[in-house]
């Protein structure tokens, strides 16, 4: 029996977080590919004291909105033919290791991420979910502020870098 103060509030945060690492496994394994993920110490310290002082439930429908946004770009990356060599979590965000290969793949792949996000959300009835719902709006459109190194930024760079040769 769980207590008040158990940082597993209930089953349904615990299926979310399942979700979450299950998404990222999935979206760039087969049985000969795998992802390899790095998690540092400052991603896990970050997320047990988000978890820890999140009144609302917020934490578990952010990290699934982060794993459904990291397995958008794996998901692109995989479709285009580019090589990933793995995914390390920081607490400053996620950072995909693969061998990239002209501007317009990799603006697709950047893309991918903030667009899968929107597409949850929009898609997402409201009665359920609605804290997934919010993360995964918040997440994709945070991500697309023309601000690097979010991926906003970073295709904006993209599209100057391509213009100006």
């Amino acid at each position: 029996m769980q207590n008040a103060e158990s940082p597993i509030r209930d089953s349904q945060s615990f299926c979310i977080l399942h979700s979450a690492f299950c998404i990222l496994h999935s979206a760039y394994t087969s049985p000969v590919i795998c992802l390899y993920v790095k998690t540092t110490p400052g991603f896990w310290l970050l997320a047990s004291t988000l978890w820890l002082l999140d009144p609302w439930g917020l934490v578990p429908a952010w990290l699934l909105a982060a794993a459904v946004h990291e397995a958008g770009h794996l998901a692109a990356l995989r479709w285009l033919g580019i090589p990933v060599r793995g995914l390390e979590l920081r607490a400053t965000g996620a950072v995909i290791r693969a061998e990239l290969r002209g501007a317009a793949r990799e603006g697709w792949a950047l893309a991918a991420g903030p667009a899968v996000n929107l597409l949850l959300a929009a898609a997402l009835p409201v009665p359920l979910w609605p804290r997934l719902r919010l993360c995964s709006l918040a997440l994709g459109l945070w991500n697309l502020l023309p601000f690097p190194p979010l991926d906003g930024g970073r295709i904006l760079a993209l599209f100057f870098r391509d213009t100006t040769r």
